[in-house]
């Protein structure tokens, strides 16, 4: 009776013995397998979030190909002019919305499922009061929700090609065609316009074919920023910068208080014509003529 119950003693005591050296070793690797997964995973975390913006870069430059073709085909059907809203493209030149929304806009909503079109948070803009007739370099639409992650977008032309183009390329742009819709009202006014005119007066003059919006204001409604210096003779367009905050007074200016020199010296983004680009967070400027 004895052996019988020292052989259990016994068994019971190896069993116990190699289930802790079993489990001890499961441990020790289970510990080093999720070191290796954790390390893999910090390796391969850039290129995952590469591919996933490569893959939404993707997905909008389609957006834009077919909303540029949509909109030269609205154009054909209506004297050349391109629809003053996207929403005019639905659903005769576009059947599905889907392409109103670029990949990386959060939240998006389907025009499906909102009563009013106008409400919906769709993904990009386009340029009012264009026609194809329009200098191909002009951009009619553009994707609005990428600035605050990316230095560049995505922006479909006149003639409906798309390029992937630079902020300080796309609002040198803009700058380029203010500045000489500016000296075309000069050449025919004899003098530019005035602080109450703002650009407005350059699209009513014809000067300019359109109003043009501050990039980084998403929502597409604030024009750049205008403002006429009569005692230097000197015009200032701006756009707020990342900050989306004013740092230069534009009454100031207009009153000469700040001379083209002093404003080297203020927070600027990008300077145009004036000196070597500078770049902190502040206003985007040009001064001229």
């Amino acid at each position: 009776m004895a052996y019988p119950l020292m052989m259990l003693l016994i068994i019971a005591a190896v069993i116990y013995l190699l289930t802790r050296i079993i489990f001890r070793k499961l441990w020790g690797m289970i510990v080093f397998l999720g070191f290796i997964v954790i390390f893999f995973a910090l390796l391969l975390a850039p290129a995952l979030k590469s591919a996933r913006i490569k893959s939404q870069s993707g997905g909008c430059m389609s957006n834009l190909k077919q909303i540029g073709l949509a909109s030269l085909l609205y154009a054909r059907d209506h004297d050349g002019r391109f629809p003053e809203s996207l929403f005019g493209l639905y659903p005769q030149y576009v059947s599905k919305t889907d392409i109103f929304f670029c990949p990386a806009t959060p939240n998006a909503r389907s025009l499906k499922k909102i009563k009013r079109p106008e409400n919906a948070n769709i993904s990009y803009l386009l340029t009012p009061g264009l026609t194809e007739r329009d200098d191909k370099n002009i951009i009619l639409s553009r994707d609005k929700s990428m600035w605050n992650h990316y230095s560049s977008i995505y922006c479909c032309f006149v003639d409906g090609h798309v390029e992937y183009i630079s902020l300080k390329e796309y609002i040198k742009k803009d700058f380029d065609a203010i500045s000489s819709a500016l000296q075309a009202f000069f050449k025919a006014k004899k003098r530019y316009p005035t602080n109450e005119e703002g650009l407005k007066a350059l699209v009513s003059s014809g000067c300019l074919r359109g109003p043009l919006f501050d990039p980084f204001d998403i929502e597409g409604k604030r024009p750049y920023g205008y403002a006429f210096d009569n005692i230097h003779k000197k015009w200032l367009i701006r756009a707020y910068g990342p900050d989306q905050k004013p740092d230069i007074d534009f009454n100031l200016f207009a009153q000469g208080k700040i001379s083209p020199e002093a404003l080297v010296g203020m927070k600027a983004q990008l300077i145009f014509g004036m000196m070597e680009i500078k770049r902190t967070h502040g206003d985007v400027f040009r001064v001229g003529p």
